[in-house]
């Protein structure tokens, strides 16, 4: 053993500080719940762990897009089931008038309340909006068959988009503006009544297919999201059991150093004190 250099002293502190930082790591792995807490912990996993956050955070955003969608949808439906009823009693109204019994004044009294049905309808469906957003009254659609599309993103990935068709549901886009059942034939006032309650039906229909999609969607994005973050956390999270025997393992071997310390550093002194003894 030499005296100048207390290499004992020396291999014990160095095993005391790796035990520390060992000790360390433990409590924070524990504290976090993860073993992966900064790109030094594991290099080579961090970059797997940056994928899957990047596409957990994208499929929720995505998947909120497209409940937002199913949301305008459901709205926009109650305003057609709305104008839908209308027109039904337009209809009614109008087969009333074929009565050969009715006089003008009963007719101009069903008049009033056909303009009154067609100005309440066009009234729901011009203020329908969702987030400023009229997808069943767009008046620059002229031809409900052959309607314009509003798109959104609905993955987590560039250039995905979903489209949802935009009608034009009012009195002037289904044909009913200025509607005279007075002075017009009873059946000409029927098939345009019919060719409305078509279109209408119809544009109900399109949404309501693309609503149940839109639902297969997110349902889809929740048991993708359920498998990335399983993924996800068998890389990052921690055992906890297991890190708490190794906690445990690494405060025994530092409460062993510091033990061992306090004896190497008194060595050199004994071993002098037993050299002055022997020349006495």
């Amino acid at each position: 053993m030499k005296l100048s250099f207390n290499m004992n002293s020396f291999k014990t502190l160095r095993t005391y500080k790796k035990n520390i930082d060992a000790h360390s790591k433990n409590i924070n792995n524990i504290s976090t719940g993860k073993k992966i807490n900064s790109a030094k912990d594991n290099p080579n996993r961090i970059s797997s762990l940056g994928n899957f956050e990047r596409e957990i955070r994208g499929q929720q955003a995505s998947r909120r897009n497209v409940q937002d969608s199913v949301s305008m949808i459901q709205s926009a439906d109650s305003v057609m089931d709305s104008v839908t009823n209308r027109i039904s009693r337009i209809r009614e109204l109008a087969v009333g008038l074929g009565s050969a019994s009715m006089s003008d004044d009963e007719k101009a009294i069903v008049q009033n309340e056909i303009n009154t049905l067609i100005d309440g309808m066009d009234y729901e469906v011009k203020n329908f909006s969702f987030n400023g957003t009229n997808i069943i009254g767009d008046e620059k659609v002229t031809d409900n068959s052959k309607n314009n599309t509003i798109q959104f993103l609905s993955t987590g990935n560039a250039g995905e988009f979903s489209e949802i068709p935009v009608y034009n549901l009012t009195s002037e886009g289904l044909g009913l503006d200025g509607l005279d059942v007075m002075n017009s034939d009873i059946d000409s006032i029927l098939g345009t009544l019919d060719n409305a309650m078509s279109q209408v039906l119809g544009a109900r229909s399109k949404l309501g297919a693309i609503q149940n999609n839109f639902e297969d969607k997110v349902n889809q994005s929740e048991s993708l999201e359920e498998t990335l973050v399983g993924a996800k956390s068998k890389i990052e999270d921690a055992d906890i059991a297991e890190e708490m025997i190794e906690l445990t393992k690494n405060l025994i071997l530092t409460e062993a150093n510091i033990k061992n310390m306090n004896k190497t550093i008194y060595m050199p002194e004994e071993m002098v004190s037993i050299i002055g003894k022997l020349y006495k």
